[in-house]
């Protein structure tokens, strides 16, 4: 029995060491975790959808980079390479993804405090600025740093 429990600790030091080597050998380290939203705005509205960032998106933003859930934003605009196609790229960093544990109550709690907003009202203001742009989609993503 102490034969085996000798083997079973030796197996497992010697995998978590060769772990540790083939981590070390990687060309890059995990970085930050970016959501990227793909945007069509109607014609006719971009300025409007754009107010609507600067004045509920940005600061909504800023009360979480002051908690530490978020790092940075970007809003990226572009020529629309067809009738489909997004103008804007809205992009969120966050340090991991981790973040994503808060839960629904830790969003709600921004809301009301920074937009005086509560979750009935942030889901009419959805409702509203569904009639200015559509989501095309979204995706997540992890920055991968090369050593």
């Amino acid at each position: 029995m102490k034969t085996l429990l000798k083997f079973a600790v030796f197996l497992f030091a010697t995998l978590a060491l060769s772990s540790n080597t083939l981590a070390d050998t990687r060309s890059y380290s995990q970085g930050t975790v970016w959501e990227v939203s793909y945007i069509r705005t109607e014609p006719g509205h971009f300025d409007h959808y754009m107010d609507n960032l600067q004045s509920k998106w940005k600061k909504f933003l800023e009360a979480e980079i002051e908690s530490g859930t978020v790092i940075s934003y970007k809003v990226i605009a572009a020529q629309p390479g067809n009738l489909e196609d997004w103008d804007l790229m809205l992009l969120v960093e966050r340090p991991n993804f981790a973040t994503y544990d808060k839960g629904p109550e830790y969003y709600d709690e921004i809301a009301k405090k920074v937009l005086n907003q509560t979750r009935e009202q942030g889901a009419e203001a959805t409702i509203e600025r569904g009639k200015i742009r559509t989501i095309l989609g979204n995706r997540l993503g992890q920055e991968l740093v090369l050593k």
